[in-house]
């Protein structure tokens, strides 16, 4: 029975690879599928069990099933802490915590989210381009709950980063919209051309169709006619 419980160990550890694998190529309902057979092999070392509850979580929000994401995410809090707790696997933990935070923000519980994310911005363990969409959903979270000052605050630091990628496209987008809302229709028209200038194709989250419709806005309150009509008529043509 220990030699087949290890073997069992074994391919489940490799299977996980392909899970991962399958997850980064977008094929989720492959990564899914993976998933299944590794449970019918019932691996029984906590560190593979570990693994493969991570990874499943993983994959339910990368379909976007926020809510069993984060079912998942806090049970291994519950299931796995005392692993959790040791030196080894604190950039499992702070990723643990850092994916329910953005689960939450994915389900609208923003005030659930913000002390995670708060925490997650102090995490050193993170690559640049996760502390960055931090900072993102930081903003969204303080918008979303009226502290329009801290949330301009979180998308010029996403913005900061400058990785011209889609998380700052829409950090610009989002804080050209605040700016827009607050008066500052010059900061507003400057972050949503930047966008223009920086991403030649279609943004997701950030539809060139309302990057359009927001410059024309911006260009009316500056007095800028000809930019203003510019923009209504590309967003007239620009579909969603």
């Amino acid at each position: 029975m220990a030699v087949e419980s290890d073997d069992a160990n074994e391919e489940a550890a490799l299977m996980i690879n392909e899970v991962r694998c399958y997850s980064m190529l977008g094929r989720v309902s492959d990564a899914d599928h993976v998933l299944e057979n590794i449970q019918e092999l019932a691996p029984d070392d906590i560190i593979v069990r570990a693994n493969v509850d991570f990874s499943a979580a993983c994959v339910a929000a990368q379909k976007g099933e926020h809510g069993k994401a984060l079912l998942r995410f806090e049970g291994m809090l519950e299931d796995y802490v005392d692993l959790l707790k040791t030196p080894e696997y604190r950039d499992l933990c702070e990723e643990i915590q850092q994916r329910r935070a953005f689960s939450l923000t994915h389900l609208g519980r923003y005030g659930e989210a913000l002390p995670l994310l708060k925490e997650a911005s102090s995490f050193s363990t993170l690559r640049a381009d996760v502390q960055q969409q931090v900072h993102l959903y930081l903003g969204i979270c303080y918008a979303a709950l009226h502290e329009d000052r801290l949330a301009k605050e979180a998308f010029l630091s996403a913005i900061e980063f400058d990785l011209k990628n889609k998380i700052e496209a829409e950090a610009r987008y989002r804080v050209g919209v605040l700016y827009f809302l607050t008066g500052g229709f010059a900061q507003a028209k400057h972050q949503l051309e930047v966008i223009l200038q920086t991403y030649r194709d279609e943004v997701p989250n950030v539809p060139r169709k309302y990057v359009y419709q927001q410059l024309s806005r911006a260009c009316h309150y500056l007095g800028e006619k000809e930019n203003e009509k510019r923009y209504a008529k590309l967003a007239e043509n620009s579909s969603l």
